[in-house]
């Protein structure tokens, strides 16, 4: 696993960024097999983190999956997955018929680790979903970004602090006036690049 973390300042907010990623070591097998489970429209079945419902058997649909043509031969399981947190995510597991071939289209819900296939229609017209919860990691990216508006604010009163400060120490030090000007020059320039430039 790694990460990558970013920092962006402007003028008016800062933005932070943190990218990380993992890699699943290609040489272990994923033992775990498919369990299937028997559906009619709206039932559930139970899943080890959550559970899923099959809302409705989708015909040829075109949406931002899939382009099926009308003379094509393909079903499309719509399917909500909710987690034992209530998240709820969406899985479009296909099966489709290419010249006399079946093929199967699964779907993941990478958060849950879950894969679920469109495994047929039994003798009594009901759907059959194979869902399998594996313990593998999975390859994942994950970007989060934080926005913090006008933060600059927050900095700028730090540095009014900080030099008031060093206002009242030069003064109680008794420093003679060349001194204290140099002194109270350098620790104001280094106040404002520590704290308003160094991020940009």
């Amino acid at each position: 696993m790694s990460s990558n973390p970013d920092t962006r300042t402007y003028l008016t907010k800062d933005i932070f960024t943190y990218v990380s990623f993992a890699l699943k070591n290609q040489q272990e097998e994923d033992t775990t097999a498919f369990r299937e489970v028997v559906l009619s429209v709206k039932d559930t079945a139970y899943l080890n983190k959550g559970y899923l419902v099959l809302n409705e058997v989708m015909k040829n649909p075109s949406n931002g999956k899939f382009n099926y043509k009308p003379t094509d031969v393909a079903l499309v399981a719509d399917i909500t997955v909710v987690s034992k947190d209530t998240v709820r995510y969406s899985a479009m597991p296909a099966i489709e018929v290419d010249d006399d071939h079946l093929h199967h289209v699964d779907d993941t819900v990478y958060a849950q680790n879950l894969y679920v296939r469109f495994n047929g229609i039994s003798e009594d017209h009901k759907i059959r979903i194979g869902v399998k919860e594996s313990d593998r990691l999975i390859d994942f990216v994950t970007v989060k970004t934080f926005v913090f508006p006008y933060i600059n604010l927050v900095w700028l009163g730090i540095v009014i602090m900080c030099i008031g400060l060093t206002m009242s120490m030069i003064q109680r030090a008794n420093m003679s006036r060349t001194l204290a000007v140099i002194l109270f020059s350098g620790i104001s320039i280094g106040l404002f690049y520590m704290f308003l430039l160094a991020n940009n």
